[in-house]
């Protein structure tokens, strides 16, 4: 049986190696009459005008050889990038360019076509053709970026350069005077100039924070000029008095609210302490101000002047708060 198999292949694999077209004519051998149709290499006038043939140099057998003859001329780099695409997007809107394009299409490969300046793409956006019915241009948005307003910079230095300006001042302290001027007993003024001037010497801290008195003349016992210094604009405030006492809120409820307080004359400092101390520890009128006492006293304190030493009669009472004079008062124990 194997033998058999191997016979069959054999014959198999030789009939595969015979030549199958041997007994057909080979077209060299052939002889072709003379009046045979031959199939025409060009197109004739008629299939020309009918199959629409664009009639250039191209069908022209001459011209057609001779150009394929020519070295072909290196491919020029392609550009890409913002101005390839917008030669890409923007139609060309010269006619001497549309003109050509008619004639020769091949000219608008967008790759091969000569850079434009950014200028010149920015110019033919901003207008387009004008319409027939209103034979008014219509404007288009240009692609030149608008210069954009500066915006003002802040931080530390911007709020250093330029100082606040003042807030009305109606205090009591609300008058300016110049370095030197004397003031009559129970009066307050501010005096800027003073901050380059002496001051004498610092003769008492307030219990409020950065607030100082100052002595012009500590030796004396006579009416003399003192400042008090700490206020949020820089200037010191001045008055005239032989002697002065700052006291602490504490100190003046330890007074007027005791058993001796309906004795002691009322102004406008203490209708003010009123006022100050409801907001601050939310106490009402003619009651201490309790466990808030140390909140209150970083920010106020009482200024009290004197006319001469021993026997006064009378005196000046300041109310400062959060670094305004709020009030003053002349007080009389007749």
């Amino acid at each position: 049986m194997l033998k058999k198999l191997c016979l069959v292949a054999l014959l198999a694999s030789l009939a595969a190696c015979g030549d199958p077209l041997r007994n057909l004519d080979r077209l060299s051998d052939v002889d072709l009459a003379e009046t045979e149709p031959v199939a025409q290499a060009l197109p004739t006038e008629d299939e020309i005008a009918r199959e629409g043939f664009l009639g250039t140099t191209a069908a022209d057998p001459a011209t057609n050889t001779a150009a394929r003859l020519q070295p072909a001329d290196p491919a020029p780099e392609k550009r890409g990038g913002l101005l390839g695409l917008l030669r890409r997007v923007v139609p060309n809107t010269d006619p001497a360019s549309q003109d050509t394009a008619a004639i020769a299409p091949v000219v608008l490969d967008t790759e091969t076509a000569p850079q434009t300046p950014v200028e010149q793409t920015t110019t033919v956006l901003e207008t387009t053709p004008e319409d027939p019915a209103t034979d008014e241009p219509v404007l288009l948005a240009s692609l030149t970026p608008t210069e954009e307003t500066p915006r003002k910079r802040a931080g530390l230095f911007a709020r250093i350069a330029v100082p606040k300006k003042d807030k009305p001042r109606t205090g009591p302290d609300a008058a300016d005077v110049s370095y030197g001027t004397i003031l009559p007993y129970g009066v307050i003024a501010r005096v800027c100039e003073a901050r380059r001037k002496p001051m004498g010497r610092k003769v008492e801290k307030a219990n409020a924070r950065g607030f100082a008195l100052f002595d012009s003349d500590p030796d004396s016992a006579a009416p003399r000029t003192f400042y008090l210094t700490g206020f949020p604009d820089g200037c010191p405030r001045q008055l005239t008095a032989a002697s002065v006492l700052l006291g602490a809120p504490s100190f003046y409820e330890q007074l007027h609210y005791g058993p001796a307080g309906k004795h002691l004359a009322y102004g406008d400092t203490d209708k003010a302490y009123e006022k100050v101390k409801s907001r601050v520890c939310g106490a009402r009128k003619g009651k201490p101000c309790g466990s808030k006492i140390g909140q209150l006293e970083k920010s106020t304190f009482f200024v009290n002047t004197y006319e001469r030493f021993g026997g006064n009669a009378r005196w000046s009472e300041l109310l400062i708060h959060d670094g305004e004079v709020l009030a003053a008062s002349l007080k009389s124990n007749e």
